[in-house]
């Protein structure tokens, strides 16, 4: 079904209560097609924006239980505190909300380089090679610290990353299961 915020449609199996988002102002933005169980949205407040990612609704493109992407999303919290980078999105805040639980960061400009987003996957790969290879370096850079603080990246790809074509900057925007280590790989190959 459908669903609108702020004159924004999505797709939601079932109907949900946003009203917590206007703490954070008005949603210019939502990423409704997250099959972890998550929803995400991109509000602005007094010129600040922010990006607040939700567990708890019965999102469209999910097939499991809210109160697992819930659980899910609590685990990350220790995560996104630990780990501070000027190529990481920047973690505001965490908050249960009724029978969910969101995080909140400050909204990071740019597209994501992910093949899951073709139009933006082909923007990136037709820069520079000089420019790819700063990218590069930021994300380099950005694991040799994650490993300095015991931190094991897992599920990182193409997709956790967005490049800002005019500030030419890289950020980091989901390091939702990376793990202290040691740390054993259940996940599998992809």
């Amino acid at each position: 079904m459908q669903q609108e915020i702020d004159g924004i449609q999505f797709q939601i199996k079932e109907k949900f209560d946003f009203g917590f988002l206007r703490a954070y102002g008005s949603v210019f933005r939502v990423f409704d097609a997250q099959d972890s169980g998550n929803i995400c949205f991109g509000t602005e407040k007094d010129g600040e924006k922010y990006f607040i990612k939700f567990a708890g609704a019965r999102t469209a493109a999910y097939d499991g239980e809210p109160c697992e992407a819930v659980g899910r999303l609590k685990t990350t919290v220790p995560i996104y505190e630990n780990l501070k980078h000027k190529n990481l999105i920047e973690y505001v805040e965490s908050k249960e909300i009724d029978n969910g639980f969101a995080i909140v960061s400050k909204w990071a400009d740019g597209v994501c380089m992910g093949r899951m987003y073709p139009e933006s996957h082909r923007m990136f790969m037709a820069l520079p090679q000089g420019t790819k290879l700063k990218v590069f370096a930021d994300v380099l850079d950005f694991m040799q610290y994650t490993a300095a603080q015991n931190f094991v990246a897992i599920d990182f790809y193409d997709g956790s990353i967005l490049y800002d074509f005019e500030k030419q900057k890289t950020t980091v925007c989901d390091i939702d299961f990376f793990r202290k280590s040691p740390a054993v790989n259940d996940m599998g190959r992809m």
